[in-house]
Parts: structure tokens; sequence; C-alpha cells
């Protein structure tokens, strides 16, 4: 090979790794594992849990404490709590997109975690989620979760009492939305997503 020869090839090397460098520059990077979310989100789930058990037990002696109204402060701090994890959650999102890998997906099936939210698309499917609202998947279950509390404090206060397979229900649909962000959170620690 002649020097020309190889100066041509150092430069179509030089410029292939350029074209390379500036297209990897331009996808977007994946919003970040959040150690402080996935801690939160665990504390959250057992507050909860507590809270739901504590209810159930305290329901089925029709003792006042569980009442909707002697509990207003619970409803205050799960809010907020959430809230915060959310705000963290916003204020990492750099892809304002929620594409969940396909074995992210068979993890959280196996692990009795259910179907993502609607919002929440396969890395299989190449349609956009309607009302996804351009979020990362960790601060759009964050916000479900978020619903979740206001939809059982309106249980609470309707009901009176949290007992039965009531309480069941409802700790068996939060541990399913908690686990699927745990898995989430759990895939980006692994750069699975």
């Amino acid at each position: 090979m002649t020097v020309i020869h190889r100066h041509v090839a150092r430069a179509a090397a030089l410029l292939a790794l350029m074209v390379l460098s500036a297209a990897c520059s331009m996808l977007q990077p994946m919003t970040p594992y959040d150690p402080e979310i996935e801690k939160g989100v665990s504390a959250y789930h057992q507050s909860l849990d507590s809270f739901i058990l504590k209810m159930d037990r305290l329901g089925r002696t029709k003792d006042p404490a569980g009442r909707y109204d002697g509990n207003l402060a619970f409803y205050d701090d799960a809010r907020a709590t959430v809230d915060t994890l959310t705000l963290r959650a916003e204020a990492q999102d750099v892809t304002h997109s929620c594409v969940v890998p396909d074995v992210v997906r068979q993890v959280l099936g196996a692990a009795g975690g259910g179907a993502l939210p609607a919002p929440v698309t396969a890395a299989s499917d190449t349609t956009p989620a309607a009302g996804g609202g351009g979020v990362d998947c960790t601060v759009q279950m964050l916000r479900n979760v978020r619903g979740q509390i206001d939809t059982l404090a309106q249980i609470h206060q309707v009901e009176t009492y949290l007992t039965g397979p009531l309480a069941q229900r409802t700790r068996d649909i939060t541990a399913q939305s908690l686990r699927a962000i745990l898995a989430v959170e759990f895939a980006k620690k692994r750069n699975q997503m």
C-alpha cells in the first residue's frame, strides 16, 4: 500500500468515525436509572400496604380510627410522596417517550405485573401510544399511581372502611403499578432500556 493509499484510508476511516459519532449524538439518550426513585417507590409501597392492612383490620371491627376522615394525613402524605417522585423523574426525562423493550415486558409479566399502562409502548410496536403525553415511562406510571391515590381516597370516603375483598383488590392493583415502575427502573439499571 502506498503512502497516498494509507492517507486516503486513514481519511476515510476518520470520516466514517466522524459520521458515526454525529449519528450517535443525534440519538435520544435514555432517561437514567435513579436509585432514589427505586427507594422512594419501595418505601411508598411499604407505607401504602401497611396503611391498607391497618384499615382492613380497623374496618373489620368498625373502629372509628379506620374511617376516611381520620386518615386524611395519610392521603396528603401519599400524594406528596408520589408528587415528589414524579417531579424527580420529570426533571431527568430526556427522552420524552416511553418504549419498553419486550424483554422487560416479559420479566414484568412473569413477576405478575400484568399489563403496562396504555401510553407505554412495546419496542416491537412502531406506532406511538396514544395519550402518552411525550414522557418517560417512569413519569407516566408515577402519574398513574397518583391517580390511584385519589381513587383510593374517594373509595375510602364513600365506603367508610376499606375491608375484605376491597382492601385486597386495592393492595393487588397498587402493587402491580409499583412493580411496573420498579421493573422499568431495574431495566434502566441493567441498560436494557
